[in-house]
């Protein structure tokens, strides 16, 4: 699944903006704004790029692991904005694109 978000604790959810709308990926630490989110596969527009190769073996290295993979950033909303300006300013790092590879989502 590729997903785009921050990662921060648990601790920081109840200080977020009241308008947030995000999931919270508690196994990894991150939260998520689904509407980026996508189940997906690492593709290659046109040709086998070094850049393909690259993602294919960091996922194929540890399948696993949450890895943070190099994609153009989304237009976010502005009430997401304001979640990820909060998180930065507690010094978290800012959002990124990730491939985790496995949810457990309790009904």
């Amino acid at each position: 699944m590729l997903i785009y978000g921050i990662r921060c604790s648990p601790d920081d959810l109840s200080n977020l903006p009241s308008t947030t709308v995000a999931d919270y990926y508690l196994d990894y630490g991150l939260l998520v704004f689904p509407g980026y989110s996508k189940p997906t596969t690492i593709q290659a527009h046109g040709s086998l790029t070094p850049r393909f190769w690259a993602e294919v073996n960091q996922i194929l290295s540890n399948p696993k692991k949450v890895h943070v993979l190099e994609h153009e950033h989304p237009y976010i909303t502005e009430s997401e904005d304001s979640a990820v300006k909060y998180l930065e300013d507690q010094g978290h790092p800012p959002p990124e694109w990730y491939y985790v590879p496995h949810l457990v989502i309790n009904s």
